[in-house]
């Protein structure tokens, strides 16, 4: 009998062990909030655009409305005039997305040129 009960208690002990959690790595969408600057007609525009994923994958930005595509991207999330295009002091906003390469999510970029005398 003593047999039969340290082998049941042996199987119930595999058995609990081997139905751990179910270990999916879940996803989320990278976290990118709105944001301002303001910057001189004359300056040299170059804007570090901030966003973050939790599981850290690496993230990529796109811009999906901009004033008469003024703007790009650099390879580093950093936002620049397009070659060849010049800025004007007013309000432009920019619509930008951030993917992690499954996910994606979306915050307007609010750049005030100010007018230099």
């Amino acid at each position: 009998m003593k047999k039969i009960t340290t082998l049941f208690a042996l199987i119930l002990l595999i058995q609990f062990t081997s139905c751990s959690k179910d270990d999916t790595v879940i996803n989320t969408a990278p976290i990118i909030k709105a944001q301002a600057f303001e910057v001189n007609e004359d300056a040299i525009l170059s804007l570090k655009i901030v966003a973050s994923d939790l599981e850290d994958d690496e993230l990529t930005f796109s811009i999906k409305k901009d004033d008469n595509n003024l703007f790009a991207f650099l390879n580093d999330g950093t936002l620049r005039v397009q070659p060849g295009k010049k800025i004007s002091p007013k309000t432009y906003l920019i619509d930008v997305e951030v993917s992690d390469g499954k996910l994606t999510s979306t915050a307007t970029i609010t750049i005030k040129v100010k007018a230099v005398a």
